[in-house]
């Protein structure tokens, strides 16, 4: 009996968007617009995009809204990658960037042990920074549990904040409530 219990449960964690496209039985209408594309240190990049889902059941129209974080490799072996983030949940991953960068610019000139500072949002992407000594600061972006992570100097992290207060924006601009 637990195990049904967990396997209910384990149906229903993640994002709200990840659930409208695993919906079934209704229709499913999807609009996605490309808002920006970041590259990284090492020749990945990762690619912002608005998702804007409408369950339509009958006269019944459900909608949600949010971002999806993708990351393409690369080369040919490795696997494109990407999370979802709820509309929602975009107002705390905007104060966790500010909140990272202002520690970073911080911690910038003090000799510490090895340190990482990780924001996760409820589909797993991390995104944060490390320390390993006053010389060498790296901030990172994870879009997988499985490991696939686009590496950042500090002024790139800042710029995907941007990208994604355009997504934030025009998602407002198409009913997100605000």
């Amino acid at each position: 009996m637990n195990e049904s219990n967990h396997v209910t449960q384990a149906a229903f964690e993640g994002t709200n968007v990840r659930q409208f496209l695993a919906h079934r039985g209704s229709i499913v209408i999807k609009e996605i617009r490309e808002i920006g594309k970041l590259k990284g240190l090492y020749s990945d990049s990762i690619i912002v995009s608005t998702l804007i889902l409408a369950i339509v059941k009958g006269n019944n129209r459900n909608t949600s809204h949010g971002v999806k974080l993708e990351r393409i490799g690369t080369d040919s072996y490795s696997n494109n990658t990407s999370v979802l983030i709820d509309f929602d949940e975009l107002h705390e991953l905007m104060e966790a960037f500010d909140f990272i960068n202002s520690l970073a610019s911080n911690l910038k000139s003090q000799k510490c042990d090895y340190t990482e500072v990780i924001y996760s949002t409820k589909d797993e992407a991390r995104i944060g920074f490390y320390q390993e000594n006053s010389q060498n600061q790296q901030a990172f972006v994870g879009i997988s549990p499985h490991g696939e992570t686009t590496f950042l100097d500090l002024a790139q992290f800042m710029k995907l904040k941007g990208i994604l207060v355009q997504a934030k924006e025009y998602l407002i601009t198409r009913g997100a409530d605000n």
